[in-house]
């Protein structure tokens, strides 16, 4: 973030406000845009404290008012030559129907005209500071929220939680809307709900709404861990090219039915929850896999080849692939050999305790899936957590493992610069059924690889797996798409009905376009017996 912009609205506390000092802290300028001006100089001074040097500025404004969104906007694009990241995070809750001085319901001009408005107003200075994001804080109460157009205003019939999920549907339907029309343009979309937070949010709503949240704040998550997915999506390298998606806890989710049915067509990116959700919206949709790469070593496999493949695609991108190696399967006879030769491009094997340690880190709850702790960090970073000493050259670690499914979460998708490594043993058979076991806890499927100079053992693996593709002789991450392997480029790969998917396909731009067939009749052609039979006959007789 050294260098970079970020402007953001509700920063001066809460989740806002710890996004802001984290930002500050990685080395981003702040921008502030805030309504209370004791506030406004403390959060300032407190950013100047914390992360000095960096010019922070704040900007006031009432935020539930158009006209003053228009000029805040207005001078932020003025006075700031670039804007890396827009954080919409102004927002509030309100227990009775009050109407702005434009006529319009509270709820819904803070929570979303705000956003839209002073969106609007840097749109150009973000574009021209290309590559930049926009992160649109929404929330989960807008599971069950409908958008009424003849009563978005909330006229016939008010209800605080109502219009506070009407408001959070509009920020994604407003996200996704946006990543359309800025597609291509190198500023991504995103939104995310924080989780339920313990913070000001509905201090100042009034009467019952109050009570409520204060009495539910005793079972409410830290401002730290709410801001946690908004300093994620402002600020991770893995998330470059990723837009119009719905965050939480780090990851993206499916949002409503209600956000899904407005939608055109639907990619469901993730778990069989997620996929079963779109499928259900009543929208057209592609649902895509979980990954869990599985890459098969034959004992007649180019080791010096194998080894950098994958070492490649387990350290691009820190692992967040979905096609990233998560597990490699060695044959019995070139296992050492393989484990030395990843060793040598930068590997660390932990020992049977640092093991231990590192899943105790990466799965402290017994979950299925990794802490975001660990998930696109460094190699050195995640010794550091589990307490393993490596050289400072490391780039990845791995571990050896023999058990699959949830007693062994190193069988999973780890998200994370963390190999699993398997020995196989007797024929391919054996590295079949091993792929069909890691790939049966996660990622039904989706991918397999093999490094193998033999054609029956890629057959074998073909037709022997669950997998919708086979990586020959490449790096897994080439399965979305490689100009020397013809493959669709995409970033969402479908797993077929192993993986509860439509298709098996690479979802790409042929699937988000509608085709029109025009269709012409065929003149006749008049078939002659003897042209289709006659050397047949002649050899063998029409009797």
């Amino acid at each position: 973030m050294k260098g970079k912009t970020v402007v953001i609205t509700g920063g001066t506390s809460g989740i806002g406000e710890i996004a802001a000092e984290r930002l500050a802290q990685m080395g981003a300028r702040i921008v502030l845009i805030a309504r209370d001006k004791s506030r406004g100089e403390a959060t300032l001074a407190r950013l100047h404290e914390r992360a000095p040097g960096l010019g922070h500025a704040v900007h006031y404004a009432d935020l539930a008012r158009i006209p003053e969104m228009k000029r805040v906007a207005a001078e932020i694009a003025h006075k700031e030559p670039r804007i890396d990241v827009l954080i919409n995070n102004a927002g509030a809750m309100f227990s009775s129907r009050r109407l702005t001085e434009d006529g319009l319901e509270y709820t819904f001009a803070l929570n979303h005209m705000a956003y839209f408005v002073v969106t609007e107003g840097l749109r150009e200075r973000l574009l021209a500071s290309s590559p930049a994001r926009i992160v649109n804080v929404s929330s989960a109460a807008h599971q069950g929220a409908r958008l009424d157009f003849d009563d978005l205003q909330s006229a016939k019939g008010f209800g605080a939680m109502k219009a506070y999920g009407r408001s959070k549907l509009c920020n994604i339907l407003f996200t996704r809307e946006l990543a359309r029309r800025l597609h291509g343009t190198g500023v991504t979309a995103n939104c995310l709900h924080p989780g339920f937070v313990a913070t000001r949010f509905g201090d100042q709503s009034g009467g019952v709404i109050s009570r409520f949240v204060g009495l539910a704040k005793l079972f409410a998550i830290s401002p730290e861990k709410g801001a946690e997915t908004i300093i994620y999506l402002a600020s991770s390298a893995a998330l470059t090219e990723t837009t119009g998606v719905y965050f939480y806890k780090c990851r993206p989710i499916t949002p409503s039915q209600a956000a899904m049915r407005i939608s055109d067509l639907v990619v469901a990116t993730g778990g069989a929850g997620m996929v079963k959700a779109a499928y259900s919206s009543g929208t057209p949709a592609y649902g895509v896999g979980v990954g869990n790469a599985v890459h098969v070593v034959d004992e007649t496999a180019d080791l010096d080849d194998a080894a950098q493949m994958i070492a490649n695609a387990k350290t691009f991108d820190y692992a967040t692939s979905c096609l990233a190696d998560n597990s490699v399967a060695a044959h019995s006879s070139i296992y050492e050999t393989l484990k030395r030769k990843l060793v040598e491009r930068g590997g660390h094997v932990c020992a049977p305790a640092e093991k231990a340690r590192l899943q105790a880190v990466m799965w402290p709850k017994d979950e299925r899936i990794p802490s975001i702790e660990v998930v696109a960090k460094p190699a050195a970073h995640i010794a550091e957590l589990a307490g393993i000493e490596i050289a400072p050259d490391r780039r990845f670690l791995v571990v050896e493992d023999e058990g699959t499914g949830e007693a062994h979460p190193f069988s999973g998708e780890k998200l994370s610069v963390v190999l699993a490594l398997y020995r196989y043993r007797g024929g391919i058979d054996g590295a079949v059924d091993l792929v069909n076991q890691i790939t049966q806890y996660q990622g039904a499927g989706h991918t397999c690889g093999i490094h193998s100079s033999r054609n029956d053992h890629v057959l074998a693996l073909a037709l022997g797996t669950k997998t919708a593709r086979v990586m020959v002789n490449q790096s897994m991450n080439e399965g979305a798409g490689s100009v020397r392997n013809g493959l669709p480029y995409t970033l969402s790969l479908s797993c077929g009905s192993w993986g509860g998917n439509i298709t098996t396909e690479n979802i790409n731009v042929r699937h988000f376009v509608n085709l029109t067939w025009v269709s012409r009749p065929v003149a006749p052609r008049r078939v002659v017996p003897e042209e289709i039979f006659g050397v047949h006959w002649s050899k063998y007789g029409n009797e």
